[in-house]
């Protein structure tokens, strides 16, 4: 069972992102930050004072006690710590100062989309678990965040500032950024989505693979890293291949009950179809390399969803779903276009199937998570 304070502030923060999904779309667009401020004070607020959950959450508090300029490792991270332990910041705020910056790369991300009120809501479930538990790796995507943003107006200079600071905080994120900025670039080929006749067979044969022979195949792939010769960065990954990818790399946490899933399969499948016949209509070049982003994630995170470096690598990936799946909520429930009868069923299913599986998902949360505890309660 959870803390009491866990509980109520979550189920707050919860309900002020699903407010923002209710809210005309030019009021959002006429007062963006004035109104997102209640919003933004509350997630910062209960976000950056959590207290030791989040993989990474005590392994960063261990670290951050370390002298910045005593430490190996990329500049840009170093030098954030440097300087909130210049000025006598403990981790706590730390925490705070980390959740900042990826709130507001991530806000002004979304900024640049007109339509961007169901972007905002989804932003919330897409990104938690993600920000809590990798911490380096989102202050990375927030300044890629920015970045993508800069890339979208075609200011290139901008776009490559911004990649290059994201670079500097995390090394690795460059392997994601490539997969993001390949697809961006191949819409000058390949304009729409990927087709649902490839990623949903792709996805089921996944789910097979990861429910039978991934642990064997994983077992096998951690020899074979920990014989690669690699930069500095990614020496981590190899010299301990075995923790990323064989067997101790299997993490009972990530395993799922049958029910789970099936309505966790269904509901990734419904995303792929919502978005797929939404931009196959109303394509939108910000937009669609964003989906088949998120859509590759999906199939990377199910291949590999007990393994921690491929759940980590699927889920950096997939949380970009917020984006296209909130530009068709707005075309297909605010916008209210009609996509044929029949699309419009799968579509009206399909969300019902998200929704369900994301409010069990977030409930378990909120309501069984023992560690689930505040700076306030130490």
């Amino acid at each position: 069972m959870s803390n009491i304070d866990h509980i109520v502030l979550f189920s707050f923060l919860f309900w002020l992102f699903f407010q923002i999904s209710r809210m005309p779309q030019a009021k959002l667009k006429k007062d963006y930050w004035q109104v997102l401020s209640p919003l933004v004070f509350s997630y910062i607020l209960i976000v950056g004072l959590r207290y030791g959950w989040g993989n990474d959450w005590w392994g960063y508090r261990a670290s951050y006690n370390i002298p910045a300029l005593e430490k190996k490792g990329e500049k840009g991270f170093t030098i954030i710590n440097w300087l909130l332990q210049s000025i006598g910041a403990d981790y706590t705020i730390a925490t705070v100062v980390y959740t900042i910056i990826f709130l507001f790369g991530s806000l002004f991300f979304i900024k640049g989309y007109h339509n961007n009120k169901y972007m905002l809501a989804l932003f919330l479930p897409a990104t938690l678990l993600f920000n809590t538990a990798m911490i380096r790796q989102a202050i990375a995507f927030a300044f890629m965040f920015i970045a993508l943003r800069f890339l979208n107006e075609k200011n290139y200079k901008c776009a490559i500032l911004f990649g290059f600071i994201m670079l500097n905080i995390h090394g690795s994120t460059a392997m994601f950024a490539g997969i993001v900025i390949g697809f961006y670039f191949l819409q000058n080929i390949y304009k729409k989505p990927l087709p649902i006749k490839v990623t949903i067979p792709l996805y089921l044969v996944c789910v097979l693979f990861d429910q039978t022979v991934g642990h064997y195949i994983g077992s096998n792939l951690s020899v074979f890293m920990s014989t690669l010769d690699v930069s500095d960065n990614f020496k981590g990954y190899t010299e301990h291949a075995d923790s990323w990818f064989g067997i101790d790399a299997l993490n009972e946490a990530y395993r799922q009950s049958i029910p789970a899933l099936i309505l966790n399969t269904l509901s990734d499948i419904g995303m792929f179809c919502i978005g797929y016949f939404v931009l196959s209509k109303y394509p939108n070049k910000k937009v669609t390399y964003l989906y088949n982003t998120s859509t590759v994630g999906a199939i990377i995170f199910r291949a590999g969803l007990q393994m921690e470096l491929l759940h980590r690598m699927g889920q950096s990936l997939q949380l970009f779903y917020f984006i296209p799946l909130g530009y068709a909520f707005y075309i297909l429930y605010s916008s209210k276009i009609n996509l044929g009868t029949h699309k419009n069923l799968i579509c009206r299913i399909s969300t019902i199937f998200f929704l369900v599986f994301t409010i069990l998902y977030y409930s378990r949360f909120i309501l069984l998570n023992p560690r689930g505890s505040f700076v306030w309660n130490h």
